[in-house]
């Protein structure tokens, strides 16, 4: 790790910074679309960027140089991540899909279906290295990254979920709505464990404190 800040703009480019001089070090130029999301490979150090224009990228930092591009949703790309212990690329879309991504290849290796609207989000569970997906059809969705099927469906919400996180320490899931509440889910069983009430607005951030 440099330290160094990356920013993502929906001027199209993600830029690199020197924290200590406020110099942009490096300009990303090859998206079409506004960058919608940005982050860095976990075990590669590399740049990788999420877009309107329906691509995942990968950067090189040291060059700036694209040096992979993974094309096949048909709408924008709504979330991405990095599965730590394989590289391989995650990445959600206004199309209601989920995709695995050979980072090496740039093939998608599976396609996963099943959202009735589009996706919000992923992450990767950190205990178990499966897919968790969001979406605006109120639901979320456990998926194993290896056969590409739905292994459980989180339902309660009576609004879209706009977020989501793991708790570290008990694999549950912790979702936020626009139905202005938080849900704590069993991962076994799927069950909603506890709502937690209070905001008036919807829910815009959750993280494990």
């Amino acid at each position: 790790l440099t330290g160094e800040i990356v920013s993502r703009s929906s001027d199209k480019t993600v830029r690199i910074w020197d924290p200590e001089t406020g110099e942009c070090i490096r300009v990303l130029l090859g998206h079409s679309g506004s960058v919608t999301g940005v982050t860095v490979h976990p075990l590669t150090g590399e740049v990788v960027s999420r877009s309107s224009d329906r691509t995942v990228r990968i950067w090189d930092p040291q060059t700036g140089e694209c040096v992979k591009v993974f094309q096949g949703h048909s709408l924008g790309v709504t979330g991405v991540t990095v599965r730590p212990l394989t590289g391989e690329i995650v990445s959600g879309s206004y199309d209601s899909t989920v995709r695995i991504w050979d980072p090496q290849t740039g093939e998608c290796v599976k396609v996963l279906q099943g959202h009735d609207d589009y996706v919000t989000g992923v992450t990767v569970h950190p205990l178990t290295g499966e897919v968790v997906s969001r979406s605006s059809d109120r639901t979320v969705r456990i998926w194993d990254p290896q056969t590409g099927e739905c292994v459980k469906v989180f339902q309660g919400h009576s609004l879209g979920v706009t977020g989501v996180t793991v708790r570290p320490l008990t694999g549950e899931i912790v979702s936020r709505s626009s139905d202005k509440t938080v849900r704590i889910w069993d991962p076994e069983t799927g069950e909603c464990i506890r709502v937690l009430l209070g905001h008036s607005g919807s829910v815009t951030g959750v993280t494990v404190h």
